[in-house]
Order: structure tokens, then C-alpha cells, then sequence
């Protein structure tokens, strides 16, 4: 009867452990589900994740853009649900940086952050991630 205690304790200790562990490592994990660059070498990207509580947990998936100096950079974090209909919008959009993120602004309205680079590295945030 011991034996089995033990076991079970063992087993559930394990179970909980390997919960646990999954929630730290799936926490503010986004996946890339769009990445568009103009003839001009301007990049706009749209990544999925579920929306973070906390601003900066945002802030930190969209940092992770590319840039390059001299270069626009517009970065979307959009939740899973809404994602699909940015991703699409840029399957026909024109080679203009301003006319594609018009179009995803437009398919999919309710990011939840963007991050816009400008040329010189300067970044602008919007969205719930704009106050932090």
C-alpha cells in the first residue's frame, strides 16, 4: 500500500511539474504569420499570440522586428482569432508600405500592439501596449 502512495504521489508531483513548466514556457510566445517587404526594402510583419495582460509583454514580441536603418518597419500583434484576416490582406496588397498597412488596418482593425519604426530607429507604439 506504500509502494503505491508513493507512486501516486510521485506521478502526481510529476504531472504538476510538467503543467507548470508548460505555462513558463509558452508565456509570451507569439508566432510570425506575415512578413511583407516593398520594392523599397520596408518591412510590415504580423505576428499571433494570445494577448498579453501585462503592456510590456507586448512591447517585448513586437521588439523582436526587424529594422534596418534607413528603413520603415511596422510591426501587428494581433490575437489568434483576428490574425488570419491581417495575414490575407497582404496577399493582395500593393507594393506601397503606407497602401499595406492600410489594408491590414483595414481587414483587421483590432490589433492588440503596433510598433512602427521609423528610418532612423525611432519607434511609435499603439494599441494597448502604447501607455507602458
Amino acid at each position: 500500500m506504500r509502494k503505491v502512495l508513493i507512486f501516486m504521489f510521485s506521478v502526481s508531483f510529476f504531472l504538476i511539474f510538467l503543467i507548470v513548466a508548460g505555462l513558463t514556457l509558452t508565456r509570451n510566445t507569439a508566432d510570425r504569420v506575415a512578413y511583407f517587404k516593398t520594392p523599397e526594402r520596408n518591412r510590415l510583419l504580423i505576428y499571433t499570440a494570445p494577448i498579453p495582460d501585462d503592456p510590456g509583454d507586448a512591447r517585448a514580441i513586437l521588439d523582436r522586428a526587424p529594422w534596418t536603418e534607413g528603413q520603415l518597419t511596422a510591426a501587428y500583434l494581433y490575437a489568434p482569432a483576428d490574425a488570419e484576416a491581417a495575414r490575407l490582406s497582404l496577399t493582395a496588397a500593393p507594393a506601397s508600405f503606407l497602401a499595406a498597412s492600410d489594408a491590414v488596418e483595414t481587414a483587421a482593425p483590432a490589433f492588440s500592439c503596433r510598433l512602427t519604426i521609423a528610418p532612423t530607429g525611432s519607434k511609435v507604439w499603439a494599441g494597448d501596449c502604447s501607455g507602458g
